[in-house]
């Protein structure tokens, strides 16, 4: 892919950072010395290279060594509590770790400690101790390299039901073709920049923004998320084409009184996806900046999007667009039967089986590791999503809620058990539940209720501490309730029903 790119657009801008830009041709250098760095550390095919790095051009580049390789990337989040950070590292057990000092610092050496780490860098562009950047000052050439199509290229940790994450693992080939049904769709435009400010150690926006730049012959703009008026300053200067936010930042920048339309004039086309975003929202913005965010819908496990609103359409709120033409969405009842035209069901998606794309899509190749999980998760050959929806006359999905209890705090999922897990271990908790209760400037806030051991006391600060010592902060609690009880249901279990209707109803009344 980068071959070909580098052949039609050698000297056009391909990728922009805080640090360093490259044309494609430079790119590709600086891609074949990584590769040859990383090499030279031992990492071949089928090995792992996890990597905890900030948006930067050096994520990008160390990406795509890894896939030159034929090896597996493995993005984290660097926001992770050290011992989240510990559990991923020793389940996908990793050659090679890439991650800045602060990471580095917070893992305080437990992750050379893990056996499963072979060498751990501090990338650290322009500051002392960078290791990544004398690794590859005194690279040789990386091997030439075959690379199957269809073998591991890439996991995504992402929240499991059982409180830990799972990792989905996907094929090149499944990393490349959504962009190239964006482009032959024209959902995608050839020579744009293509801005990224949220998390590239998301294998979502990996793809969606600095892969599909890169098929499209455009150029990548990668920053670290900011604050409404630098992020608009920042559009402005980059001149930034096309890009993807969660209804959050859309609300920031509405919100923000030093962001003009003028700032955001360079944007022909914005999605948002991630969380709920109502049209009323999407219409304010419409309104004072001139451009309408549309609507996209999609997952880690996809693992980029299912669903988009296409211009010139207006969709009804819980509606997120129609099905790419790679794709068939199913919806399923509980005993896997297909249901009809406006009937909800769980949310699940396969190949399409007719057009041009038929038989196209590679599913993901399940959970790293987790056999059992993984045949749940695509059982019938289908990637079952855990989204309730349903399909209307016209083709539209809308999507209405999730079979469990995941919440997606500002665009972000992050699972109710891992929270309960850490709760769950305070000496004096009895039972504990965690809900995502509405918000309108988070999509949902966080919300955990707590009941004590009898005989036992401790208070809700205690309690928030506890988790902000063992979670990353976007998985810490808005508030935590200290309750007598907590609701069960027949069998004994938190009545998780019962209790957002008191939460909620107490909410309302304060």
């Amino acid at each position: 892919m980068l071959a070909r790119s580098v052949a039609r657009y050698s000297d056009r801008c391909a990728l922009v950072g805080p640090e360093a830009s490259y044309s494609y041709r430079q790119l590709e250098r600086e891609v074949e010395r990584a590769a040859g760095g990383l090499h030279q550390l031992g990492v071949g095919a089928g090995d792992r290279v996890a990597c905890a790095l900030p948006n930067r051009a050096q994520s990008v580049v160390s990406f795509l060594a890894v896939l030159r390789l034929g090896a597996v990337w493995v993005g984290l989040p660097k926001v992770l509590a050290a011992k989240e950070l510990d559990f991923i590292l020793g389940d996908c057990t990793p050659a090679v770790f890439l991650t800045g000092p602060g990471t580095r610092d917070k893992l305080g050496g437990s992750a050379t400690k893990t056996s499963s780490v072979r060498r751990v860098l501090t990338v650290a562009p322009g500051m002392p101790g960078d290791e990544w950047e004398e690794l590859l000052s005194r690279a040789s050439d990386p091997p030439s390299v075959r690379v199957d199509p269809w073998a591991p290229a890439a996991i995504a940790y992402t929240s499991g039901t059982t409180g830990f994450p799972k990792g989905a693992t996907h094929s090149q080939l499944g990393l490349v073709l959504p962009a190239m049904v964006l482009l032959s769709e024209g959902l995608a435009h050839p020579g744009w920049r293509y801005g990224v400010c949220l998390p590239l150690t998301q294998l979502t926006l990996m793809v969606s923004s600095c892969l599909l730049a890169l098929q499209a012959g455009g150029t990548a703009v990668v920053a670290e998320r900011m604050e409404p008026a630098d992020l608009s300053r920042w559009i402005s200067r980059e001149q930034v084409n096309s890009m993807a936010m969660v209804p959050t930042l859309l609300r920031g920048l509405l919100d923000c009184k030093e962001v003009s339309e003028r700032d955001l004039s360079s944007l022909r086309e914005l999605h948002v996806g991630g969380a709920d975003c109502s049209s009323e929202l999407r219409e304010r913005f419409s309104q004072r900046f001139g451009i309408r965010p549309t609507v996209r819908y999609g997952m880690t496990e996809v693992p980029t999007v299912v669903a988009v609103e296409l211009p010139g359409e207006r969709l009804r709120d819980g509606a997120v667009g129609r099905p790419l033409p790679h794709l068939k969405v199913h919806i399923l009842d509980r005993d896997e039967v297909s249901q009809p035209v406006g009937v909800s069901g769980q949310v699940c998606v396969g190949p399409a089986s007719g057009g041009p794309w038929a038989g196209a899509y590679p599913q993901m190749l399940g959970y790293w590791g987790r056999a059992q999980e993984s045949s749940l998760k695509l059982s019938g050959g289908l990637l079952h999503t855990g989204d309730l929806g349903h399909l209307d006359s016209n083709g539209f999905l809308h999507l209405e809620g999730r079979l469990d209890d995941v919440v997606i705090r500002a665009g972000t999922n992050v699972s109710p058990s891992e929270i309960e897990r850490v709760l769950g271990e305070a000496p004096e908790v009895e039972a504990c539940a965690v809900l995502g209760l509405p918000d309108a400037r988070l999509g949902q806030r966080i919300v955990a209720a707590v009941s004590l051991r009898p005989g036992t006391t401790t208070s809700e600060s205690a309690l928030l501490e506890r988790c902000r010592q063992n979670l990353a902060p976007y998985k810490v609690p808005e508030e935590v309730r200290l309750l007598s009880a907590l609701p069960l249901n027949a069998i004994g279990k938190v009545d998780k029903r019962a209790l957002r209707g008191a939460l909620s109803a107490a909410a309302t009344l304060e």
